[in-house]
């Protein structure tokens, strides 16, 4: 990120009076959808983060999205983090596709796909 410059999270709800609504439940899938496409790399892809309804995936909490790049070493969840989130080099779509590996084997599997240590760092297991 470039010094001066802000990060932002927009987060959109629907009101709990207007859940039966079918139409305002879709547009609101249609404008996060939108918002992903648009959006840099999420950088903290993991199961908490992505929530699925009617057969649509949206993904959560943009407070890690970044322009391609070089990143802080160790930002996002451990688990998850591909190798050069881990060392702090330049992220970008890859690196999100190394999260998506993570939690579709952490679904088809049932375990985390490199647990982590009380301490943050990986283990073998």
């Amino acid at each position: 990120m470039e010094p001066g410059t802000r990060r932002s999270c927009i987060v959109k709800l629907l009101r709990p009076d207007r859940l039966h609504k079918t139409q305002s439940r879709d547009r609101l899938i249609r404008e996060g959808t939108l918002l992903t496409q648009l959006c840099h790399p999420h950088l903290d892809l993991k199961p908490s983060n992505i929530v699925a309804q009617a057969g649509k995936a949206t993904l959560l909490d943009l407070s890690l999205a970044q322009a391609p790049g070089p990143c802080p070493a160790g930002m996002g969840t451990t688990e998850y983090m591909a190798p050069e989130q881990v060392a702090g080099d330049r992220v970008d779509t890859p690196t999100d596709v190394w999260g998506l590996a993570g939690v579709l084997y952490r679904a088809a599997t049932g375990r985390r796909p490199f647990p982590a240590s009380e301490h943050g760092r990986w283990t073998t297991g």
